[in-house]
């Protein structure tokens, strides 16, 4: 999150806050009309970047939780491993493409808020 929120936060102008103090708006108002919305995507993106990495967090929650599934990458090893041969690999499967077209689209909802926050930064 701090290598795609830094940057953002660089490419506030120092010019756009005294311009907005003159025309005499607060710090409340420079940070609700002019700050907020341009660091918006790039908090939004690092939000989905982090939603992305916790699917990846299968050891963890493998370390600390090993009798019920509570996550989908969890479920798709109960599915595709059982100890009593009930593993169900179309589960996995299915589970698997889930995740990869839910990935597909936080990272294109990314790619967009970037572009977007490329055009408000130029």
């Amino acid at each position: 999150m701090v290598l795609v929120f830094l940057p953002a936060i660089d490419g506030l102008k120092v010019q756009w806050r005294e311009a907005s103090e003159n025309l005499g708006s607060s710090s409340w108002q420079y940070w609700r009309y002019v700050g907020g919305p341009l660091l918006a995507p790039a908090f939004l993106g690092g939000a989905l970047l982090l939603f992305a990495n916790a699917l990846s967090a299968f050891a963890t929650i493998q370390a600390w939780e090993n009798q019920i599934a509570y996550i989908v990458p969890q479920q798709i090893s109960t599915a595709m491993s059982s100890e009593v041969g009930l593993a169900s690999v179309n589960e996995a499967s299915l589970l698997a493409l889930g995740l990869v077209i839910m990935v597909a689209i936080v990272m294109t909802v990314y790619v967009l808020l970037q572009r977007r926050a490329a055009r408000w930064l130029r």
